[in-house]
């Protein structure tokens, strides 16, 4: 049983995370406008 808990709970984080991200990326694509987005990306590369 404790297996199949700790699956679940894996899932659940998984989907969470995926949420959150999901949320941030959007919210940066919004706020900035187009020549700071292009600032930002050059970072990440």
């Amino acid at each position: 049983s404790r297996e199949s808990v700790e699956k679940i709970l894996e899932i659940l984080v998984n989907k969470i995370a995926r949420k959150q991200v999901a949320v941030k990326k959007g919210r940066k694509f919004s706020r900035k406008g187009l020549g700071k987005s292009a600032r930002t990306n050059q970072y990440y590369k």
